[in-house]
């Protein structure tokens, strides 16, 4: 296949906290298509995740930065990019400012953007993450005249808190002109609907895994119950509720012993820390910051218990499917989480793991301390959990739907 036939465009590659596109592009990758990356950022920290290295992803992966205004250093790159913009073909440049103004006369970070993607090739297709990128992308295929069909992954915070910070016509022209709309659950292919996208153009398209990275084990028993989280360290994912589920196990099961460990960072890391020490968690609660895949496969043969207790944000964000959930299960490892989102279509209740109530500390320490009590049922919830992931969610299926896609 070609190389210049797709385009994958996100916000940030590679990213630890988004390696269902890492994961989605390596599959891509080891069916022969070979796509280019282009990203508004990076984070060298993602740089050593396996798909990244085995397939030479950095090699094939090109930034487009908005160049916004800011402080000295910014205003100052933002002018020579334009003066060097401007020297390179000083009539399409004013041209294209001048259509940019008309249109959009609200959107400044499309201009620069369109400078970059009038020097990029021709696509065949746009496999865009996330909704916000879809609708640039719309626009500047119209800009610009590139050929070529959009097709954009839907996730979750980008129709929800996105939707509610920018109103619900804020997609209105990506529904109109974008080709086809991938939400990676039933849950938000609802949205979408509601929203006003046109159900034909409707498939949702569920984030995978590599199962051959996750291989199956029955869970194990150990004096020490381990419960394991992996999320950024930010509202939606509901550590707090964790962590004072915790409390209350500790208060009422004294003689068992637990250990909560925690992967990840985040604006909320200082304050979840000093929750659990005021908890009187220190000696429970190890918070061990971002760590590379490798360690978190590590971490999972340890545990017991995947824990992830998810929440509506207060500014509306949420969750499409955790992709800690999906490792986890095809580990073996069983799972506890929340009736949020599309997270019940993978964790469904009581036959592949357990949910509780969103925000409700209680609920979570029930559901883990029936765990704690019944082995015989981690198995059950174990081996389910397993087979559903490599129905639903295996990478390798997910990858030749894409394929066939833009074949």
């Amino acid at each position: 296949m070609n190389n210049k036939k797709l385009a994958v465009v996100t916000t940030t590659f590679p990213a630890l906290s988004q390696t269902f596109v890492i994961e989605q592009v390596s599959a891509l990758c080891v069916l022969g298509v070979v796509p280019d990356i282009i990203a508004r950022s990076t984070d060298e920290r993602g740089d050593s995740h396996a798909g990244v290295v085995k397939h030479g992803l950095l090699a094939h992966t090109v930034l487009t930065p908005e160049y916004a205004p800011g402080g000295k250093r910014a205003t100052l790159k933002r002018a020579c990019f334009f003066a060097w913009e401007f020297l390179r073909g000083p009539v399409s440049f004013l041209r294209l400012r001048d259509e940019c103004r008309r249109r959009y006369p609200d959107e400044p970070q499309l201009f620069p953007l369109a400078l970059q993607w009038r020097h990029r090739p021709a696509y065949n297709y746009y496999l865009c993450h996330f909704g916000q990128i879809g609708r640039d992308m719309v626009r500047l295929r119209s800009l610009l005249k590139l050929p070529g069909k959009v097709y954009t992954i839907f996730h979750g915070a980008d129709v929800s808190r996105y939707v509610e910070n920018n109103g619900r016509d804020v997609y209105n022209e990506l529904f109109e002109q974008g080709e086809l709309f991938l939400p990676v659950s039933d849950f938000w292919k609802s949205r979408l609907t509601d929203l006003g996208c046109a159900p034909e153009k409707i498939s949702v398209l569920h984030v995978g895994i590599d199962l051959d990275a996750f291989p199956y084990s029955k869970p194990r028993t150990n004096d020490v119950f381990s419960m394991l989280s992996v999320s950024r360290l930010v509202e939606k994912k509901g550590i707090r509720y964790a962590i004072d589920a915790l409390a209350q196990l500790k208060q009422e099961h004294p003689e068992q012993k637990l250990k909560y460990t925690v992967i990840g960072d985040g604006p909320l890391s200082a304050e979840l820390q000093q929750q659990a020490s005021d908890a009187g968690l220190g000696d429970v609660v190890e918070f061990l910051g971002p760590q590379p895949n490798a360690r978190v496969q590590e971490e999972l043969k340890r545990t017991n218990l995947l824990l992830a207790p998810s929440v509506v944000a207060a500014d509306g964000d949420m969750e499409g499917i955790p992709v800690a959930l999906m490792e986890a299960m095809a580990t073996g490892i069983p799972v506890v989480s929340t009736w949020h989102s599309g997270i019940p279509e993978l964790v469904i209740h009581e036959q592949t793991g357990l949910l509780a109530k969103e925000r409700n500390a209680a609920d979570l320490a029930a559901q883990i301390a029936r765990l704690i009590k019944d082995p015989d049922y981690s198995a059950q919830l174990s081996e389910a959990g397993r087979r559903h992931v490599e129905l639903e969610h295996n990478n390798e299926v997910i990858a030749k739907l894409l394929q066939a896609l833009v074949g």
